[in-house]
């Protein structure tokens, strides 16, 4: 003879587990609320719950609003970061050509061209664009030699041999392309030495 286990019921068919885990998330659902919600007028076991078209415009409003906030200053430091990046490796390429030309390196003198979107080091007491030992620094495409001011009007400086000076003295602008505002005068002085402000 086999025993079958029946359920009890209450009221409204459930068991009374079921009624007690409905009541368990009805006071926790009061406890975080407050209040109940609504209920549909049409059909009173569904509930009136949801976000509105306003409140969802709203969010997503303030969240454009908080990114624009975060975004811009990011936006300026990296700027600045490259623009400094840029004007350092200038630097060390104007300084190494004046090194290569005081050791004479390969017995040569060396010079460097300036371009909007590049440096050109060269060998010999004029740049050839076609010789072979020319070396190019590109410059980010975001940055630009906007402004070439060396003696004689030139862009192209040579270093003496002996005692590393240059005639061509000058000075270069290097400015972010987005934003022209944004700028590093690199000033090369007549003994050869090029510094940054």
């Amino acid at each position: 003879m086999t025993i079958k286990n029946k359920k009890s019921k209450s009221s409204g068919g459930f068991t009374p587990l079921e009624i007690n885990r409905k009541k368990l998330w009805m006071n926790i659902f009061f406890l975080f609320n407050k209040e109940w919600p609504e209920r549909d007028k049409t059909n009173p076991s569904k509930f009136l719950t949801g976000f509105t078209l306003i409140e969802i415009i709203i969010v997503v409003a303030m969240i454009g609003l908080l990114a624009y906030l975060v975004m811009a200053p990011l936006a300026s430091f990296k700027d600045q970061q490259t623009l400094q990046i840029e004007t350092d490796k200038t630097l060390a390429f104007i300084a190494k050509t004046r090194s290569l030309t005081l050791a004479s390196a390969n017995d040569k003198q060396y010079g460097v061209r300036f371009l909007a979107d590049r440096l050109i080091r060269f060998s010999g007491l004029t740049f050839s664009s076609s010789s072979p030992d020319n070396i190019t620094l590109l410059i980010n495409p975001t940055v630009s030699i906007s402004n070439i001011a060396l003696v004689g009007n030139g862009t192209d400086i040579i270093f003496d041999r002996l005692s590393g000076k240059i005639s061509q003295n000058g000075v270069l602008t290097l400015s972010i392309l987005s934003n022209a505002n944004r700028v590093k005068i690199i000033t090369i002085l007549p003994v050869g030495v090029a510094s940054a402000n």
